[in-house]
Order: structure tokens, then C-alpha cells, then sequence
């Protein structure tokens, strides 16, 4: 596309004109403003420019435009024109002016539109610095709500640990709270119905058979379980037997029932306290509380120089005697005395006769404020012969000399709730002649028997 060699701008194919001299083109109304006059461009139109060269000289043609002035309206004043300047042969100084006005006009709408352009930039810049302000506003705000997250949705891990220790333990907790009104029955209980499958098929001619899985039981009643527990514990050597159970005698076991976390915690328990000889802590609390001078044990299961497995009693002696080893091949058995050292005590043998070496007996005398005391203690096992029992304890009673007082402790395995029971007529007339007074007065074993015995008397 071509420009118009009078405005500069480009030019519509249907509008354009073209100079027969110079070949420059021009639009159609742009060559009618350049040659006043001219009503219609002809194919051999000359543009103005040309026409000057043609009809003036150079020379001429200069001075004529240079002197010649324009009133306010753009009119020439053809009369103030030299001399030798021919009106007719010099150029319309109007049409200059107007091209001159044209392109004043066009600076200032440039301007105009170089304004325009300066105040979008502005806006445009300041809409930037709104939307930086924004944003920065923005990741202010979410710097500020990543910070108060980590302050409080994602508190300390330490924290968290603790926590999540502590909910094991409170869960730890309820779970054993659902376990107190259960208890555990492990050990050999032989034709005892067991719930789910066996460990594993064994014939009955094998030496020794697999561990029986444990029997847990639900009682209704709290006060049952506890009543369960505590004459187990009375009587820690029940036996298949005891409770009339065929085949030969085997140990069961009563216990209360843990969760698994509980039940590792008080097996870790009880190797601390093997570990470093925490023992018998019972034992050890009722002895400090109570001031005893003699305390009486009966089953030590202790052999000749075992002393270091009995527990130690800080300010006491233990004096024992294991049982013979002729007498079931001296396992189980076994008295003994703990005796505070600030106590002065002699020892007693019972006579030697080879009928009575199967009793097992312990006697020591003292004296307490000038009172002279005879204390002893004796353990029958239920296998041994009530007679033979009692002869030997009468011919020890009778070896001691004058005592103003006697005090006689031990297991007889003689229950003295029951009277009708022979052994128990037998034992009420050793103690009458004696003149023995028999100071407990309530059960001793998990059945409703008193087997403990603690005699007393003072002359």
C-alpha cells in the first residue's frame, strides 16, 4: 500500500492519485486541495510541486515565497509582492499553510493520544502497585496462619508423645478394669473342660505332657473373686487332688487375670525383685509395722546351706531346719524361725527317736520381763499320722523343764472347724493336756477350714 506524498498516510487503492511528473502519489482530496481551483484530477494531473518548477525559476520562486505575508485569515497579500513576482506563476502559499495547519493538527493529536498513553501507563502502573500491595497483604496473612497453625494444629512432638503415652496407659487401665471380675486357673487340671482347640495331640504313656492352656472365668460377683484369690493364696499348694480330681496329684494354680502390657510388667517385676533380692515385701512391711521379736515359718523348701535363698530380714537371725532326707527324699518341708537379734533365745532339740524323726519341730526358750517362755513350731504334711504327730510333740513339750508360759505355732493341717472330724478330737485333747489355748479363730483356707495354728499359753 502506497502513502500520500501530502499527509503521509497510507492510501485506499480507490482513492489514490497519482502525479503524471514526479510519479508520487497523493489522495484524491489531498491533490484537489493542492491545485485550488481543480474541480477533478485528471490522468495527467501535476502535483503543485511540480507546477512550481515548471512555470518559475528557482530563484524567483524562493523569493516569492519567502516574502510573501499572511493576514490571520491565511489570505496572501498579493499587493505587497516585488516587482518582478508574477502572481500567476508562484505557488499558493494557502495550501502550505494549510498542509503547516494539517500538520499541526496531527502533532497535536499525537500528543494528544502520547498523553492518553502516559495516563494508562500511570493507571496501569498504579494497578500494579495495588496488586503488589495485594499480595504482599496476601502472603503476609498466610505466613501469619502457617505460623498460628504451627503454634497450635501441630503442637510440640515431645507433646504428642506424652500424649499418646498416656492414652496407652488410660487404655491399658480400662482394659483391666474389664478383667476384675475375671481370673486365670493355670496348671495341670486334668479332665477339666477348656475352651477352643488343645496346643497339641499327645498319647497318655508320654512322660510329660504339654502345659494345659489357662481357664479364665467370669465370676458374677466381685467379692466372689476376691474370696477366690485370698484363700488361694492361704493355701499356695492346691493340687488336683485337693479339689477331688482323679490321677495323680498335680499342682494348679490361681491367679488374677492381666492384660498381656500388665502381665509382661509384673514378669519384668518379679526378675527385678529375684534380681535384687525383693522378696517377701509383705512379709518385710508387717514385720516393720508390728515389732516382731519370733516369727514362725513353716514350708521353707530350704536344704542344709541355703540360707542365702530365704529372704533377708534386715535385724534378724533366721534359724532353720530342712527337712530329713529320708522323708520323701527331703523335698518341700522345712521350719524355721526368724529371731531379732536384740533377742536372747536357746535353742532345744527334741529327743532323738527314730519314730518321731519324721516330725518336723523347733523349740527355743526365752525370757521376756523374768518371764520364762517356751516357744516353738511344728508343721504336719497331710500325709503323716496325727498320732505319731502328737506323741512327738508331747515328748518335746515334756524335754523343756518348768516354763511359766508357751507359745506353739505352726500348720497341723487339722481342721478345727470341723468337730466331728477325729483328728480334730484328737488335737483338742493334746491341747488340754497341755493346757494350750488356740488363739485363731477364723478360716485359714480356701474352704471353710482353719488349718493355721497359734497356741498359747501363760502360767
Amino acid at each position: 500500500m502506497s502513502k500520500c506524498k501530502g499527509c503521509g498516510k497510507y492510501i485506499a487503492q480507490k482513492d489514490i492519485t497519482k502525479c503524471s511528473k514526479c510519479q508520487n502519489y497523493y489522495h484524491r482530496t489531498c491533490a484537489l486541495v493542492a491545485t485550488p481551483g481543480v474541480k477533478s484530477v485528471s490522468p495527467k494531473w501535476i502535483c503543485a510541486g511540480c507546477n512550481v518548477v515548471l512555470a518559475t525559476p528557482p530563484a524567483v520562486a524562493e523569493a516569492c515565497v519567502s516574502s510573501q505575508p499572511s493576514n490571520s485569515h491565511g489570505a496572501t497579500a498579493s499587493n505587497n509582492l516585488p516587482k518582478d513576482c508574477n502572481p500567476a506563476q508562484t505557488v499558493d502559499v494557502s495550501l502550505i499553510l494549510k498542509e503547516i495547519r494539517i500538520f499541526r493538527e496531527e502533532i497535536n493529536a499525537l500528543i494528544s493520544e502520547l498523553r492518553e498513553f502516559r495516563e494508562e501507563m500511570l493507571s496501569l502502573q498504579a494497578d500494579n502497585k495495588m496488586c503488589n500491595d495485594r499480595v504482599d497483604l496476601l502472603e503476609k496473612r498466610v505466613g501469619a496462619l502457617e505460623e498460628k497453625s504451627d503454634q497450635h494444629l501441630y503442637p510440640d512432638l515431645t507433646t504428642l508423645e506424652t500424649t499418646v503415652r498416656d492414652l496407652k496407659l488410660k487404655l491399658n487401665e480400662r482394659e483391666q478394669e474389664s478383667l476384675l471380675n475375671d481370673i486365670e486357673v493355670s496348671g495341670d487340671v486334668v479332665y477339666a473342660k477348656r475352651a477352643g482347640n488343645g496346643r497339641r495331640n499327645y498319647e497318655e504313656s508320654e512322660e510329660k505332657a504339654p502345659r494345659p492352656r489357662v481357664i479364665v472365668v467370669r465370676l458374677t460377683r466381685r467379692e466372689t473373686r476376691e474370696e477366690l484369690l485370698h484363700s488361694a493364696r492361704v493355701r499356695r499348694g492346691l493340687t488336683t487332688k485337693d479339689i477331688q480330681l482323679a490321677g495323680t496329684p498335680r499342682r494348679v494354680y490361681i491367679n488374677e487375670r492381666l492384660t498381656q502390657v500388665n502381665r509382661k510388667l509384673f514378669h519384668k517385676a518379679r526378675e527385678a525383685a529375684m534380681h535384687h533380692n525383693y522378696r517377701h515385701e509383705e512379709l518385710m512391711e508387717v514385720v516393720e509395722r508390728h515389732k516382731i521379736d519370733f516369727i514362725s515359718i513353716n514350708e521353707t523348701w530350704l536344704r542344709e546351706g541355703e540360707e542365702g535363698k530365704a529372704p533377708a530380714l534386715p535385724g534378724y537371725l533366721l534359724k532353720h531346719i530342712p527337712r530329713s532326707a529320708t522323708v520323701k527324699r527331703g523335698r518341700g518341708g522345712g521350719i524355721g524361725f526368724y529371731i531379732k537379734r536384740e533377742v536372747t533365745a536357746r535353742r532345744h532339740s527334741h529327743p532323738v527317736d527314730s519314730l518321731h524323726s519324721s516330725v518336723e519341730q523347733m523349740w527355743f526358750t526365752t525370757s521376756v520381763n523374768g518371764i520364762k517362755l517356751a516357744i516353738g513350731t511344728a508343721y504336719r504334711p497331710p500325709w503323716l499320722d496325727v498320732d505319731l504327730f502328737l506323741d512327738a510333740l508331747t515328748f518335746s513339750v515334756n524335754s523343756l523343764g518348768h516354763c511359766d508360759g508357751m507359745v506353739l505355732m505352726g500348720d497341723f493341717n487339722i481342721n478345727m472347724l470341723n468337730e466331728s472330724d477325729a483328728k480334730t478330737d484328737k488335737l483338742k485333747t493334746f491341747l488340754s493336756y497341755i493346757s494350750l489355748k488356740q488363739i485363731i479363730d477364723t478360716p485359714t483356707h480356701f474352704t471353710p477350714c482353719l488349718l493355721a495354728i497359734l497356741l498359747c499359753s501363760i502360767l
